[in-house]
C-alpha cells in the first residue's frame, strides 16, 4: 500500500509538472502556443529549412478595431472573440504549422515549406476572409478584419528574431496603407528605415 501511495505521487508529480510546461508554453486564453513557444518553433523550421532548400513564411496578424469591442462590450465578450479566431486560424492551416497567440489582438503564423510570395499572399487573402466571417457572441456578431505583415525565410531574414520584426514591419504597413497583406520587401521600401514594433504599437488599434 505504501508503494502504490508512493506510485500515486509519482504519476500525480508527473502531471503537475506536464501541466506547468503546457502553461508555460501556452496562451491561457486560446489554449495556442505563446510567443516563446512559437519563437522556438521558429527557430526549429529554419534548421529543417537550410537542410531542405525550404522557404518559410513567419505571418503577423493584428485585429483592427479590437479595442472597441473590448471597450463597448467588455472584456468577457472581447475574450470570446478572440478564442473563435484562433480556433478559425487553427482551423486554417496544416499540420506542422503553428498558430500562436502572441499578446493581446495579435497572432502569428509558422508557415512550412511557403513556395513563393504568390502562395503565401493567396494563403493570407484565405486568412482575411476567414477572420472576417462575423463573430456571434450572446446574439450579437461582431465583424472583425485584420492587418498581415509577412516575413520569408531567407529572403526577409535567417533568424526568428528577424523574421518576426520584418512581419511586425510589414503588419505595421498593412495596417497604415490599408493594403491587404504586405510583405516585409514593401515595408523595407516604403521608408528609408523601416518601422520598428515601437511605431506599430503606438498605431491606433
Amino acid at each position: 500500500e505504501r508503494l502504490s501511495k508512493s506510485d500515486d505521487a509519482l504519476a500525480q508529480s508527473r502531471a503537475d509538472e506536464r501541466k506547468f510546461r503546457h502553461s508555460a508554453m501556452h496562451d491561457s486564453l486560446t489554449g495556442l502556443p505563446n510567443l516563446t513557444l512559437f519563437t522556438d518553433r521558429v527557430d526549429k523550421a529554419i534548421a529543417q529549412a537550410k537542410r531542405h532548400n525550404w522557404r518559410l513564411a513567419v505571418i503577423f496578424i493584428d485585429l483592427n478595431g479590437f479595442k472597441m469591442i473590448n471597450d463597448t462590450h467588455g472584456h468577457e465578450t472581447g475574450d470570446h472573440v478572440l478564442q473563435m479566431v484562433g480556433q478559425r486560424l487553427q482551423g486554417a492551416v496544416r499540420a506542422g504549422d503553428t498558430v500562436s497567440r502572441r499578446s493581446g489582438d495579435e497572432f502569428l503564423l509558422l508557415m512550412l515549406e511557403a513556395k513563393n510570395e504568390p502562395t503565401v499572399a493567396a494563403f493570407a487573402r484565405k486568412i482575411l476572409d476567414i477572420i472576417g466571417v462575423p463573430c456571434g457572441v450572446d446574439g450579437v456578431s461582431f465583424a472583425v478584419t485584420a492587418s498581415i505583415g509577412i516575413a520569408l525565410y531567407p529572403d526577409h531574414g535567417s533568424s526568428p528574431r528577424e523574421l518576426l520584426k520584418g512581419a511586425d514591419a510589414a503588419m505595421y504597413v498593412s495596417k497604415q496603407q490599408k493594403i491587404g497583406p504586405a510583405f516585409y520587401s514593401q515595408a523595407a521600401a516604403s521608408a528609408p528605415s523601416h518601422p520598428t514594433t515601437d511605431h506599430k504599437r503606438s498605431a491606433a488599434k
